[in-house]
């Protein structure tokens, strides 16, 4: 499923000056307006799934990476 995003605006929730989770706030473009809470072990869980994918990215070969190979 794709989606186009046109704004997205962040705001971390703290307690007592403790990191409690980040607000993520995305705006598709028919208007429509999605609020994600992501608390701390999901938002470090999606950090540690992002940091694995682009390791991936940059372990594949430069033709299946969609580059070409130079002649």
């Amino acid at each position: 499923m794709a989606l186009t995003i046109k704004g997205l605006n962040t705001g971390v929730i703290r307690h007592n000056d403790k990191f409690i989770a980040l607000a993520l706030k995305v705006k598709s473009l028919r208007n429509k307006e999605t609020l994600l809470f992501f608390p701390v072990l999901a938002l470090r869980d999606l950090l540690i799934g992002l940091e694995h994918r682009l390791y991936l990215q940059h372990s594949l070969p430069e033709t299946r990476a969609g580059k070409t190979p130079e002649s």
